[in-house]
């Protein structure tokens, strides 16, 4: 193993898509000011309450696409109005995890930078199996829930902020102000973290037969940041370490050490909150256990159809 050969390399990688991952916070910064993802959920609400979902249904898919715990509170107060009960809940929550997979994606910058540091072609098959493994949790989920009559009457949607949009040089300015941030947290840990993952995949490379040692790397560096996991699995894509579909494949198990962080850390304080102890803990659970097992299960089927 050249260590030295390595490390250049990937620092010239990750110097390459630095500008393509500014671009890309930048791009979805002025989205959320212009409050694009806003407009888009108000259409959405109704398009989905006109293909037949009850307005509580489309009421929080739609709101779950402007923010990612935006739709919880509105159940929650139709569950107090009688219009929803706990199984209807429980499903409902779970139904919107496309809505809020494709709105992070956009919206926080992980698409931009998946598409930046994997390439068009990984990027673009990354993402993809990312919203597919999004719909195998809303599909059945809403078959679940059952189809009712809408008509879209009755859309409860939030709204962010009350001022008026800034216009179009502000928000410009703003995105690069705000992009700049988002680079300062994340460029010292694509070298900082993501450098030493890359070497610890080599090591356990030579220590590990299989693939283990490179999705240990890839769940580590993940785990720091996302686009440190991307440049982790592009650097083992481009030495030949892992292939296209066993890196969409390690990206996607190590995508479930985040959500468990993600769902111990914060969101079971979000959804004991918002729904009471007993429901939020098993819309919690139920989140929890659909989120990682259909990214396994999408991992699974890529390489056993790759």
């Amino acid at each position: 193993m050249d260590v030295t050969k390595l490390v250049i390399h990937y620092l010239l990688v990750i110097a390459k898509v630095a500008p393509l991952v500014f671009l890309g916070f930048f791009l979805a910064s002025v989205m959320i000011i212009l409050r694009v993802h806003e407009r888009l959920g108000k259409l959405t609400g109704r398009r989905l309450a006109r293909l037949g979902l009850t307005p509580e249904a489309a009421s929080a898919m739609a709101a779950s696409l402007v923010s990612p715990s935006a739709g919880y509170p509105i159940l929650a107060e139709f569950r107090r109005e009688g219009r929803l009960d706990d199984r209807d809940v429980v499903l409902l929550v779970v139904a919107t995890t496309f809505p809020t997979t494709v709105g992070e994606m956009f919206l926080k910058g992980p698409f931009f930078a998946a598409l930046a540091i994997l390439g068009p072609k990984l990027g673009t098959e990354y993402m993809g199996a990312l919203f597919v493994t999004a719909l195998l949790q809303t599909l059945p989920a809403l078959a679940l829930y059952g189809a009712r009559s809408g008509n879209g009457s009755d859309i409860h949607l939030p709204s962010t902020s009350h001022d008026d949009v800034p216009p179009l040089r502000e928000a410009v300015i703003e995105g690069l102000r705000r992009a700049a941030r988002r680079m300062k947290y994340v460029l010292p840990r694509m070298v900082g973290i993501g450098l030493p993952m890359v070497i610890l995949a080599e090591v356990l490379r030579s220590w590990v037969h299989g693939g283990l040692g490179p999705v240990v790397a890839i769940t580590l560096a993940n785990v720091s940041h996302y686009t440190v996991g991307y440049a982790t699995a592009a650097e083992l894509v481009h030495r030949g370490v892992l292939s296209e579909s066993e890196a969409v494949a390690a990206l996607l198990i190590a995508g479930c050490a985040n959500v468990l962080m993600i769902f111990l850390k914060a969101s079971l304080a979000t959804y004991v909150s918002i729904f009471g102890s007993r429901l939020g803990l098993r819309a919690w659970a139920a989140n929890l256990g659909s989120s990682v097992g259909a990214r396994l299960l999408m991992a699974y089927a890529i390489l056993r159809w790759s």
